[in-house]
């Protein structure tokens, strides 16, 4: 089957709860999510064979932010304000796509970076608690076989 690459954006990366949640899906240049294995090498045992070890994955929410530092409310203040605290993060890669990635992040605060007269970023890692939960789109809907029979290009079942 071919593959249809999908674009980084238009997306959304939303932070913490309904009532203090915080949306810089504006104020990100780039976005993602970095993933680390870590494995010990297998052990050999006295017959000959190996026993292997168990691998472990790890999952960060990584980017890079344009920051407004005169805004109170802006990611630089909200990270500032919440930091090493877990907090939930809702990242959409690309909305048409519809794949979600949701899980609690453990907030660090943010750097300055950048050149004179250049805009303000600072690049982020902010690890997830656990391996963040991954919702693939909802399957599209099935074809119409009988479409076929009358040499006609299938359609989804009800459109």
């Amino acid at each position: 089957m071919p593959v249809t690459p999908t674009k980084l954006g238009p997306g959304t990366l939303v932070l913490g709860e309904t009532t203090g949640e915080i949306d810089v899906s504006c104020a990100l240049s780039a976005a993602g999510i970095s993933v680390e294995k870590s494995q010990d090498d297998p052990i050999p045992v006295l017959c000959g064979d190996y026993v292997a070890s168990t691998a472990e994955y790890t999952a960060s929410l990584t980017g890079t932010l344009l920051l407004d530092l005169a805004d109170p409310d802006s990611i630089y203040y909200y990270a500032s304000t919440h930091r090493g605290e877990q907090v939930a993060a809702t990242f959409t890669p690309n909305t048409d796509a519809g794949a979600v990635i949701t899980g609690l992040i453990t907030i660090d605060p943010l750097g300055i970076e950048g050149d004179v007269r250049a805009n303000i970023e600072a690049e982020f890692e902010w690890a997830f608690v656990s391996y963040p939960t991954i919702t693939p789109p909802a399957a599209p809907p099935p074809l119409d076989d009988t479409a076929t029979a009358t040499g006609k290009s299938k359609v989804p079942v009800g459109v």
